[in-house]
């Protein structure tokens, strides 16, 4: 669900909303999916900033089954990316992608996340 008129107390020019499913189904591919469909949001609105906040714990999904879950997210991010990338030629607005995991990731540090991103990048 896009949120595009929002009160002024709200400082974003828009808000999505995307639902996980079952708690007990859940994957990182889930989690994968919707990164992918943020990003193709942000980019199809021409949006400068992106903050992504899968709050897995808040759905009652551990850190015991979380594992690859960043990874999964920067696959699908990089695939919308490559994919924007051929079938649009104007110019890129998007600047920055803020990534919150939340309490269930805090264990995660900034390293692990940059060795995912470029395990998939290479």
């Amino acid at each position: 669900m896009l949120l595009s008129s929002l009160p002024a107390t709200i400082a974003a020019r828009a808000v999505l909303l995307i639902g996980l499913g079952d708690a007990d189904a859940w994957t990182p591919s889930v989690t994968g999916v919707a990164a992918a469909v943020a990003m193709r949001e942000a980019l199809r609105l021409g949006m400068a900033s992106v903050f992504f906040a899968p709050l897995l714990q808040d759905s009652g999904i551990g850190p015991e089954r979380t594992a690859g879950t960043a990874a999964t997210i920067f696959a699908n991010v990089l695939r919308v990316l490559k994919m924007h990338g051929q079938d649009r030629q104007e110019g890129f607005s998007l600047r920055r992608w803020t990534f919150s995991s939340g309490l269930e990731w805090k264990d995660i540090t900034p390293d692990l996340l940059r060795d995912a991103a470029r395990n998939i990048l290479t």
